[in-house]
């Protein structure tokens, strides 16, 4: 992250000696002081922006635009349409790893947390399940998480479940996965990323490309929201 360092100026010191002067040349004091405010307020407002800016930089201009253009990507550089397209094979801050190298790591890591964003049709309080789920072996499943425009409800139920799984410990070890080609495990990294998550990987690859190489999975049911206890809810999104 960028850091400004403000430090005494010639203008400071000028506007120090003039102030202690004699009242003819206290306006020249004031003047000067309201510059140094201005570019106070001026430093305070780029490192804001270099702060923001360095939170949600993930892809370059190029490859946004390599990717389907800025209207597919929100200010914060969430994708929020055309989920299930090609992706990067990188994001900044996180690991990607390969179906080797998942295999390796959860060999090594015995800690390892596993997360599940494919989505699941959310109606009525309750998620409909027309078909078993076969996610990774110890995925825990959180539906609905990755996409761009998510509800505050569905943010909540994501970094509430995934810090219970880590028990509060954001350096814990994090794997995302989704499908092959799926956008949604890239906004789902991001938002645990930006949510202070620093031992996060991405599984670029997915649970398909999982099985086609003959990695065990099991069938998992999603984890219930809290929300879901409170009726009402109708949104339904698109399982895949």
């Amino acid at each position: 992250m960028a850091r400004i360092t403000i430090t005494a100026s010639p203008l400071m010191s000028i506007a120090g000696s003039v102030s202690g002067a004699s009242s003819a040349s206290r306006r020249g004091a004031e003047k000067w002081r309201t510059v140094i405010s201005a570019t106070l307020l001026i430093c305070i407002f780029s490192f804001s922006s270099l702060k923001v800016h360095g939170q949600t930089a993930f892809m370059s201009a190029d490859e946004v635009e390599q990717f389907g253009g800025s209207h597919l990507f929100d200010q914060q550089g969430y994708r929020v349409d055309n989920y299930r397209s090609p992706t990067p094979v990188r994001i900044e801050g996180i690991t990607t790893v390969d179906t080797q190298a998942l295999d390796a790591l959860m060999t090594s890591e015995p800690d390892l947390v596993i997360v599940d964003v494919i989505n699941l049709t959310f109606q009525n309080d309750r998620f409909l399940i027309d078909k078993p789920h076969q996610a990774i072996v110890g995925a825990h499943w959180l539906p609905n998480t990755g996409q761009g425009d998510l509800e505050l409800r569905w943010e909540q139920y994501l970094l509430g479940e995934v810090q219970r799984l880590t028990e509060g410990n954001n350096r814990r070890p994090v794997v995302v996965a989704c499908k092959s080609d799926c956008w949604l495990s890239w906004n789902a990294s991001l938002r645990l990323y930006n949510a202070g998550y620093r031992s996060l990987y991405w599984y670029r690859n997915g649970v398909d490309t999982w099985m086609a190489n003959g990695k065990p999975v099991e069938t998992v049911e999603p984890i219930t929201p809290v929300f879901a206890k409170s009726p009402g809810d109708k949104s339904s999104n698109n399982n895949f």
